[in-house]
């Protein structure tokens, strides 16, 4: 018997979630929630950018899709919304979030309680997950178990936005802002405080009590980089001009291959040594010459 699936929002994550469901056989897609008013009442096919029609018709009625007899919910907002996750929690839907979810730990303690309250009476539960954090958190920790000894753990993510049209993603954690704003330590680390969940975890996982997880950023290392490169610091003033400034860098590197012709500069470099040895050649033969000193 498939499980019985709600695709909860359609945007960048959403969709391709969508698009997963529909393609898996133990999974029977149920219901769509939209966030946005324009999405009401379309198909789920053409919201997830499907060729085929499903016949389940996206809603922002959240009793509707309670009433669908959904088992799971795939929950895929940019952030979580606390009484939308109880709704679903308590009514015995077991959840799967990748909104700014891992532990918990940074919703602050009211919110956390009340999550944990909602699923003890609902009888469900909450997966937070994602790509990072999430999964390369799990694989970091996967690979400490082939060593004897774990000094630190390192997880590096380095991404290429280009084609990830999420302005409220990054505008979140201070794109676009001045780098001499005083606002935009703070906001770069409200926008990423999930993070301090997966570090959390890591160290509960491995029985390591840390005593404290600190967030630092350094803005001006784009701009060094720049520098010693010779190339170009773009600073982008929103979202837009991110997107423009970036949609004009090529899209791989380039090798240039440039011919010079070194035979003439051999050529003279074995003159110099041919006319050197000569004079020393001389130079030598005229001292041998020399008379004795009586």
């Amino acid at each position: 018997m498939a499980i019985r699936v709600i695709q909860w929002t359609t945007g960048n994550v959403g969709r391709r979630a969508l698009r997963a469901i529909v393609r898996n056989p133990q999974l029977e897609l149920v219901g769509v929630y939209a966030h946005g008013a324009d999405k009401v009442g379309r198909d789920a096919g053409e919201l997830g950018g499907l060729d085929e029609r499903l016949g389940v018709v996206a809603t922002h009625d959240i009793d509707t899709l309670i009433a669908s007899g959904a088992d799971a919910c795939s929950y895929n907002p940019i952030w979580p919304d606390v009484d939308h996750l109880c709704r679903l929690l308590e009514s015995g839907i077991n959840v799967c979030s990748t909104a700014a979810f891992i532990t918990g730990r940074t919703m602050g303690p009211d919110a956390l309680a009340r999550v944990r309250a909602a699923t003890e009476r609902g009888h469900s539960t909450l997966f937070g997950t994602g790509v990072n954090p999430g999964f390369a958190n799990l694989f970091a920790l996967l690979s400490t178990q082939i060593c004897d000894r774990v000094d630190a753990v390192r997880v590096t993510e380095s991404v290429d936005s280009t084609d990830y049209a999420s302005a409220e993603t990054e505008e979140s954690v201070g794109y676009g802002m001045a780098l001499d704003d005083p606002r935009l330590l703070e906001c770069t680390r409200s926008g990423s405080v999930v993070f301090e969940e997966a570090v959390a975890l890591i160290g509960d996982a491995l029985g390591v009590d840390f005593d404290e997880i600190v967030f630092d950023a350094d803005y001006g290392a784009l701009m060094q980089i720049s520098r010693t490169t010779g190339g170009t610091f773009y600073r982008a003033q929103d979202a837009g001009q991110l997107s423009r400034a970036l949609a004009g860098l090529p899209a791989a590197f380039t090798i240039v291959r440039k011919h010079i012709d070194l035979a003439s500069w051999f050529a003279a470099g074995g003159g110099l040594l041919i006319a050197a040895a000569v004079a020393l050649s001389l130079w030598w033969n005229r001292a041998r010459r020399k008379p004795a000193i009586p």
